[in-house]
Parts: C-alpha cells; sequence; structure tokens
C-alpha cells in the first residue's frame, strides 16, 4: 500500500526469531506493525512513526463529510423496498471507485487528510485470491497511515473519507487507481482490486480503546507529536492480575510521543492527557501486543493501565521533520548508573576501547544468564547459536542491560552482575525466582553495521 515512501521500521516483526529469544529480557509492550515498501509483498503495513513524522500537529478535530448517495437509489438507504430487505448501501464515488457499507460507523468522526489513521483489511485479487491481509498477519495489528501524502493507493484517498470511525466496508479500486499497469508483489500488471476495510481509530478516538479519568490535570499540557513525555503507570491482565508498575519500581517510564516507541493504546490514550493527569485506560488487543506473546502477556489480550503523566518535553518551536533533534530512546529514567546501586561489570576479553554503544543505536550480543546465588543457568543465546539484537536505552532489555553494556567496547566480553531491582525484581520468571540477582556472561558483536573481528567470539569459550 506504500507508494514510493520507505517507512523506519518501528517493530521487532521484521525479525520475529530475535524477539522470541528475547522473550526473558524484552520489556512487555511497546511496538507495532512492521514496515513495508514499494514491491514488498507486505506493503500496506508501515510504520506508524514515518506517518506520524508527516502528521505533527495532526491530532486536529474530524469534520464530517456528506455522503454521495449510490447511483440507483434515490434515497440512498441501500434498502430493497419490494422485499422490505436490507441490502449493503454501495456508493459511487466516481473514476470507478465504489464503496460498499457492510456496516456502519459512529457517522460523526470521519477520517480527513489531517488524521492520523490506523485500519485493519483485507485485499484481494479480481478472482479473490487475498494479496494482503493486516487481519491475517502475523501480529493481527492495523495499519497506520494519513490520505493525500502518498501513504496509500489513490482509490483509498478517494473512499476513505466517505467512512466513519468504526464502519466496515467493501472497497473497490479501478487498476489505474490503485498500481496501474507495473506489478506490485503479488498484483499483477493491470488489476483491479477489492479492499475489505474497517476504519479503527481516527486521531486518538480508536475502537475499543477507554479513557476515564481519574485525576484532572493542568488542561494545558498536551503531548505533541515528538514531544518527550514522563510517565507513571501499572499494567493489568484480564481478570485484574498487575504484571508491571513503576510507581513500585521508583523509576518513571520516558518515550517520545506519537512515534511508535509504545504501543499504539498508549500513544493514542498518552496524547489525550495534560501534566499531572491520571487515568485507567482500557486497551484492546489490536492496539497492544496483538497476536504476538510478550513475555507473561498471551497472545491476543487486552490490557488496563492506570497512567500519570509526569511531565511533557516539547518539541522545539519551528522543528519540521528532520530538521527536528534526533528523536531519544524510549526507557527508563533516569538512565546513569554510578555502580552504586549494585551493577557492576568484569571484563574477560578487553574490546576496542573505541567504540562504545550510545542511546537508539543497535547492537547484537551473545550472552549466558545464570542465577548469583548458585551459577544456575536459565538462558543462553550461544546454546541456540543466534545472537541477539536489541536498541540500546529502549526499554526493550533489563535495565541492567541497558546501562551494563552501554558500558562496553566493541568486540569487548563482560561479565554483569545485575541486582533484582535492575532485573526481574520480584518477579517470577522461568528459571528465575522473585528478586534473584542475575549475572550474565555477555559480548558485544556489533555496534550498528560495526562487527567485532571473527576471531573475538572464540577467544573464550
Amino acid at each position: 500500500m506504500i507508494v514510493g515512501r520507505d517507512a523506519r521500521d518501528i517493530e521487532t516483526a521484521h525479525n520475529p526469531q530475535a524477539e522470541d529469544e528475547r522473550a526473558n529480557i524484552v520489556y512487555p509492550g511497546v511496538k507495532h506493525p512492521a514496515s513495508g515498501s514499494r514491491g514488498c509483498s507486505r506493503c500496506c503495513l508501515a510504520a506508524a512513526a514515518a506517518v506520524t513524522m508527516l502528521c505533527v500537529g495532526a491530532l486536529a478535530a474530524a469534520r464530517s463529510q456528506p455522503r454521495v448517495a449510490p447511483a440507483g437509489t434515490p434515497d440512498g438507504d441501500g434498502d430493497d423496498h419490494s422485499t422490505g430487505a436490507k441490502t449493503p448501501k454501495t456508493l459511487d464515488l466516481g473514476s470507478g471507485v465504489t464503496l460498499r457499507v457492510l456496516s456502519p460507523g459512529d457517522g460523526k468522526t470521519f477520517a480527513t487528510d489531517r488524521n492520523f489513521l490506523y485500519a485493519h483489511f483485507n485485499g484481494t485479487l479480481p478472482d479473490g485470491t487475498v494479496f494482503e491481509s493486516t487481519r491475517d498477519s502475523e501480529f493481527g495489528k492495523p495499519f497506520a497511515f494519513s490520505l493525500a501524502r502518498g501513504h496509500v493507493v489513490k482509490g483509498w484517498d478517494i473512499a476513505l473519507p466517505h467512512m466513519s470511525l468504526g464502519e466496515r466496508a467493501i472497497i473497490h479500486v479501478p487498476s489505474e487507481l490503485a498500481y496501474g499497469n507495473a506489478p506490485h508483489g503479488s498484483v499483477p500488471a493491470g488489476a483491479d482490486l477489492d479492499f475489505d476495510l474497517e476504519l479503527v481509530a481516527v486521531d486518538s478516538k480508536a475502537v475499543g480503546l477507554r479513557v476515564e479519568t481519574l485525576q484532572q490535570g493542568d488542561g494545558r499540557t498536551i503531548p505533541h507529536a515528538r514531544d518527550r513525555v514522563v510517565i507513571n503507570f501499572r499494567a493489568f491482565l484480564p481478570g485484574g492480575r498487575k504484571f508491571d508498575d513503576t510507581w513500585e519500581r521508583g523509576t518513571p517510564f520516558s518515550f517520545t510521543a506519537l512515534m511508535g516507541q509504545v504501543m499504539v493504546g498508549w500513544d493514542l490514550a498518552v496524547a489525550t492527557m495534560s501534566v499531572g493527569e491520571r487515568t485507567r485506560v482500557h486497551v484492546p488487543s489490536m492496539f497492544a501486543n496483538g497476536r504476538k506473546k510478550m513475555g507473561e502477556i498471551p497472545p491476543d489480550t487486552d490490557l488496563d493501565f492506570e497512567f500519570e503523566l509526569v511531565s511533557v518535553e516539547r518539541m522545539p518551536a519551528g522543528c519540521v521533520l528532520d530538521e527536528c533533534p534526533p528523536m531519544k530512546p524510549a526507557g527508563f529514567v533516569p538512565l546513569p548508573s554510578d555502580g552504586k546501586d549494585g551493577l557492576s561489570i568484569d571484563v574477560i576479553v578487553p574490546g576496542d576501547g573505541v567504540h562504545f554503544p550510545k542511546p537508539g543505536e543497535t547492537v547484537s550480543v551473545h550472552y549466558v544468564g545464570t542465577l548469583a546465588k548458585d551459577g544456575k543457568e536459565f538462558d543462553s543465546s550461544r546454546r541456540r547459536g543466534k545472537p541477539i539484537p536489541f536498541e540500546v536505552g529502549a526499554g526493550q532489555v533489563i535495565r541492567g542491560w541497558d546501562l551494563g553494556v552501554s558500558k562496553m567496547s566493541l568486540g569487548e566480553r563482560a561479565r554483569l552482575h545485575i541486582p533484582s531491582s535492575m532485573a526481574y525484581g520480584g518477579k517470577s520468571l522461568p528459571g528465575i525466582p522473585p528478586n534473584s540477582d542475575l549475572v550474565f556472561d555477555v559480548e558485544l558483536l556489533a555496534i550498528g553495521e560495526l562487527h567485532a573481528p571473527a576471531a573475538t567470539a572464540s577467544a573464550v569459550p
């Protein structure tokens, strides 16, 4: 569905195996659909981050637009008056684009070219073959986009303004308003296309997302795209079992608003809050982790959160797109460690002493994790024969890793002694009892595109 614009990948979907291997150390939550680009069979699954960069400040109120009565239906209601039966309403939008309503939306929150949108869809060829689907994708998450910016085929630009929040419809798009006479992934040249599409979010209004105010904020300081926000939160599974709490840890969580650094439900909910406000938020699974199991969160699980918006650091006035300062990674704050918190590092093999990971950079490491009390091994990338990647300082791994690995240089192998407070605290994980101090034998194999010499990997058994 992307037509000539590549999107920054803000989802680990491009490397699900790596995510599976990080199951014991990945912070449960965040991220959403895999990026796509022109010519990719998953071209519709664009990252929300790239879209939002083009929609800074796009959380404007949606405007209602009149519908066009379908040809041949004087009153436009789509009813068969000879039998009294209801038939799907079909709108003739011109240029060969039609929209057949399967189920109505709220009738007031319409998509416009000023909005940030999410949709679920199945795309089919004339013979009924599905060539792309968010509903049947591995993660089951909706697609993020905006209209009239080249993010989607032109037929969508024509049809979506006639849909309101929650509406589901079949959109027929002739080839000239789809991919034309050139083949596109599994779409042959000259193919007319049909999309079974459901509009699930318009800006911060989203199907199934519920926000209840517990305490009013200042009413003025509301996050905008690219603003740095700091929050406290509690996280609950269905049935009320708590699985995370920043208040208990004493370390709030920070991220860049509306840039895809956290799960979609977080971005949408926090964008409605002002500093000092506390809310209770219900996040449906499609705006949480979708079909992916994340830590102790099962797939297809709705989640509940209590949020407090602690602070908002504004994007510089007049900042536009690439002129903006680099985004800071999401993660727990404060990040610096002076060693007094119990974290220590024993160097086994020195690195190059020159290249150290910076927050936001992706590193690749091999590791063996053991319990500090008895040396019992609970996890090892070496046994699997495959190192894992993660983004430094982004909260994708336990805090002891974020701090410890940032102090290692390329090629270094070290033993990280991590207190439970910087690991899993009172949580119980497979092979890890509650309140366990941990020891990790970690080797830093790569920082971005820089790779350690091959000999380093076998220097120590």
